[in-house]
């Protein structure tokens, strides 16, 4: 008898583990999926956090920096071209992310670019930070 029991213990305890999950609903969700001010979509819509990589886009190319290590001596600095116009997002709602011109992660608003002497601005690009230019150099796979 006392054999059956365990069996049966051991039976019911397995089915349950194999019975569907219930989850819960991501941040900002009621559990129905819809957002928890009442506000309803057509569709779902999932926020993605981003780690932003060091970059800048500029004249439609993106440009990539390697976290202010290489820096600039004035003598290298050509003309000035732009200044950063926007940053970046910290969370997004779809993929692929479109990035207006004249923005970059690392750089704040209104950081000064400037063009890389003896090199073409579609190569590298310099970014003034607090006093310091930074080596930004354009993504090969966007050529």
């Amino acid at each position: 008898m006392r054999r059956r029991f365990v069996c049966l213990v051991l039976f019911l305890l397995c089915l349950t583990a194999c019975g569907p999950k219930e989850s819960a609903p991501p941040p900002g969700r009621a559990p129905d999926g819809t957002a928890a001010d009442g506000e309803t979509s057509g569709s779902e819509r999932w926020e993605i956090i981003v780690d932003w990589a060091d970059f800048i886009r500029y004249d439609g190319r993106t440009y990539s920096g390697d976290w202010r290590q290489t820096t600039l001596a004035e003598a290298e600095i050509g003309e000035r071209l732009a200044a950063v116009e926007a940053g970046v997002p910290r969370h997004v709602y779809e993929i692929p992310v479109e990035l207006p011109d004249r923005s970059a992660f690392l750089c704040p608003v209104g950081t000064e670019l400037y063009a890389v002497r003896g090199r073409d601005v579609s190569e590298a690009i310099a970014a003034r930070v607090e006093g310091t230019y930074y080596l930004y150099t354009a993504d090969p796979a966007e050529e």
